[in-house]
């Protein structure tokens, strides 16, 4: 895997350590398949688009519980760091299952996955981030 591959691995895993695993546990999946698929590769690696082929199936699975519900919970927390749903149950439920990541620096706050977060740009319910993050690059 290159430098710079690896280091999209580890801004689309948020920062979180499971995260990036599950990423690189998904890369080699796609790896595995592209070898069963093609059995004369020899050169297989983890490159950007076997990143890319990871990326989006994470995305789908991420998206087959989002209702119109969760969905507005994600864009508030994305809109505000500490929205006031935190003692909602579907908060609760979004923060377990990694669609939200909570941060501890001084206090605590709150942002989207971040590739939970490409996945409410492609349904335009955020904005598109100006290019050159790392999700902007797994459409």
């Amino acid at each position: 895997m290159s430098p710079q591959t690896a280091q999209q691995i580890v801004l689309l895993s948020g920062g979180v350590l499971r995260e990036m695993v599950r990423i690189a546990r998904e890369c080699c999946s796609q790896c595995s398949l592209l070898l069963r698929l093609d059995p004369e590769l020899t050169e297989m690696k983890i490159d950007d688009q076997v990143l890319d082929l990871a990326v989006r199936e994470l995305r789908n699975e991420f998206s087959l519980s989002l209702g119109k519900r969760r969905s507005e919970i994600l864009v508030k927390t994305y809109e505000d760091a500490k929205p006031e749903e935190v003692d909602d149950e579907d908060f609760a439920l979004l923060l377990h299952g990694l669609y939200i990541l909570e941060y501890r620096n001084n206090q605590v706050w709150y942002d989207v996955h971040p590739i939970v977060k490409k996945h409410l740009q492609l349904e335009q319910l955020l904005p598109t981030e100006e290019s050159g993050s790392a999700e902007d690059a797994y459409h």
